[in-house]
């Protein structure tokens, strides 16, 4: 075994809310599954990926990302607001493109730092009124960058 060519060096939660939303009435839905989950479609996000204009000395390619994640519903017993910022660096090209490296650079950095908000999330929401919360496995393939 052997380190990944991308390392996660650093994160911290700007922003963490995780509240009992009100509106919910328990008896509105069934809860079969070991944890409750909120409708992939209706989290709203918002990813930045920044890119130093100098690179720290010894890192290939180097990005600051920072991830924001909302859902709030009158059908789902939780409602959330969580920001993140990350530094992800990557020691070797992961395509020979440079835009396809670029995309698997983010999607991947973008796929290490969501863990971490939905690691928190279940670890808080075990202690919530309604149990757990596990946010679903997101595929971030499919980011395109935004034109500004």
């Amino acid at each position: 075994m052997k380190n990944s060519a991308i390392q996660l060096k650093h994160y911290h939660f700007t922003k963490l809310v995780l509240e009992v939303n009100e509106n919910f009435q328990a008896a509105d839905s069934a809860v079969d599954e070991m944890y409750l989950v909120p409708d992939t479609k209706k989290i709203r996000t918002n990813i930045i990926v920044k890119q130093p204009e100098a690179l720290p000395e010894g890192e290939a390619y180097f990005n600051a990302i920072e991830l924001k994640f909302s859902f709030e519903e009158n059908d789902f017993p939780y409602s959330f607001d969580v920001e993140l910022f990350g530094v992800v660096s990557c020691t070797e090209a992961l395509n020979e493109q440079d835009n396809k490296h670029n995309h698997l650079f983010v999607v991947n950095s973008v796929s290490m730092l969501y863990s971490a908000i939905r690691d928190q999330l279940l670890t808080l929401s075990a202690r919530y009124q309604h149990g757990p919360m596990m946010l679903p496995s997101l595929d971030f393939r499919g980011l395109e960058k935004a034109v500004s």
